[in-house]
């Protein structure tokens, strides 16, 4: 036990240490490096990368928020037991690829048929297709828009992203596109 808090301690101090010294010739490691034409190169793919990267972080807890409150409504107004609640998780577990809502919304949909409520049966698989339909339509315009980028070519880099690598091509997909276009829009300056 004392050894592990003694190689922990060691290790804050060195990082304490490390960081100080960067800090201090931060300003002249960043000035060596920009005086590069490559580093400029991989400054702006790795800008276009991380700024990418916030808009679909973005783009995605909008999408979330408005599904989140459109179930909430949706069941809640519908009568569903707890459906402000089940409304609010299908918004949260809507960020998961290819399950999202629907995690929530089958099964309740199913329960509904059991139980013998067809117009909540009916309420639920509209509102499964009701959120489908407003992700599908918001996430290429919202990433396309800010990135600058056709929604249709959004979309057929998620298609591509997934073709090649499967559920994690969602994020892959787009996220190689940003990255051939910054690298042909950095190189192309040179």
């Amino acid at each position: 036990y004392m050894e592990a808090i003694l190689e922990i301690g060691a290790f804050l101090l060195l990082f304490v240490i490390s960081t100080v010294f960067l800090a201090k010739d931060y300003d002249s490691i960043m000035n060596g490096l920009l005086d590069r034409e490559e580093c400029h190169i991989i400054l702006e793919i790795t800008c276009g990368i991380i700024r990418y990267v916030a808009t679909f972080v973005k783009a995605q807890l909008l999408i979330m928020f408005l599904i989140g409150c459109t179930s909430a409504l949706v069941l809640g107004v519908s009568g569903i037991p707890g459906g402000v609640f089940w409304g609010i998780l299908a918004g949260f577990l809507d960020a998961l690829p290819f399950l999202g809502t629907g995690i929530v919304l089958l099964p309740l949909t199913l329960v509904q048929l059991v139980n013998g409520h067809y117009v909540q049966v009916v309420v639920c698989i509209l509102l499964y297709v009701g959120c489908i339909f407003i992700r599908e339509w918001l996430e290429p315009k919202l990433i396309g828009r800010k990135m600058g980028i056709p929604p249709w070519v959004v979309l057929t880099a998620i298609y591509a992203g997934i073709k090649l690598f499967g559920v994690v091509g969602i994020i892959k997909g787009p996220l190689g596109f940003v990255l051939i276009q910054q690298a042909y829009l950095s190189l192309k300056k040179t």
